[in-house]
């Protein structure tokens, strides 16, 4: 580590730690506080052992010791460290999605879900409002979907599971994202598809009774609901 001439960003000033993280081809070096990151993360308390608080107290000034996480983003990473550093000048209000797709999955692999609760709110609510009307894209909605159940948000989690059944055409298991993720204990499209084709079934006894299945906006409507044929999903997010 001392050998690392990589730029060291500082999350805490007087941080005790550096996580080393690959972003591209380089290093991303960020300063933090060892007791902040096991305040909020089990998994960080674990790690931060009495053995390695030893280390921290036996290194030189001006040297620390590093932990490498080279399978996580760096970017989606420092976002959260200075959200838990309280550095909030620093936390975009905005994130792409992908890198709230990462965000999302760091938080579930440290726990540290309830810590971004606030922001994962802010962050799913901006998504959602970037990607309605022209902008909707019902793969882009899978994601926020995903981002959302990992960072356990109902009520954002409701809403967008809304707007995909509301406007998605075809069946739902054919969109990327949530369904064939490794954290995604269920199958929500599944339900989606089963729920879609209820409401189809429905429809039909209603307009049939009330002789209006020949008209074609109702047609079409129908149509929309109506799985004919099911695609192979992409798996990739």
């Amino acid at each position: 580590m001392e050998d690392d001439n990589s730029p060291v960003v500082e999350i805490d000033p007087k941080g005790d730690v550096v996580l080393e993280l690959n972003c591209s081809d380089a290093t991303t070096r960020l300063l933090v506080s060892s007791k902040i990151l096991a305040m909020v993360s089990p998994v960080f308390a674990a790690m931060f052992n009495s053995q390695f608080k030893e280390g921290l107290h036996n290194t030189k000034p001006g040297l620390y010791p590093a932990v490498p996480l080279p399978e996580d983003d760096a970017i989606a990473f420092e976002v959260i460290c200075n959200v838990v550093h309280y550095r909030h000048k620093h936390v975009p209000l905005d994130p792409p999605l992908k890198q709230l797709v990462n965000i999302a999955i760091i938080a579930d692999k440290y726990e540290i879900r309830e810590p971004l609760y606030a922001y994962s709110v802010l962050w799913l609510r901006s998504g959602m409002k970037n990607h309605t009307g022209k902008n909707h894209i019902a793969a882009d909605w899978n994601k926020l979907l995903f981002a959302a159940y990992v960072l356990d948000t109902p009520d954002e989690f409701t809403s967008i599971s809304w707007e995909i059944m509301l406007y998605h055409v075809g069946p739902y298991l054919s969109l990327s994202g949530i369904t064939y993720q490794a954290l995604i204990t269920h199958d929500p499209m599944a339900e989606f598809d089963a729920r879609a084709a209820k409401i189809h079934n429905e429809l039909i006894d209603v307009y049939a009774c009330l002789g209006l299945l020949e008209l074609p906006f109702i047609s079409k409507a129908l149509a929309s609901l109506k799985h004919v044929q099911k695609t192979e999903p992409d798996h990739n997010i």
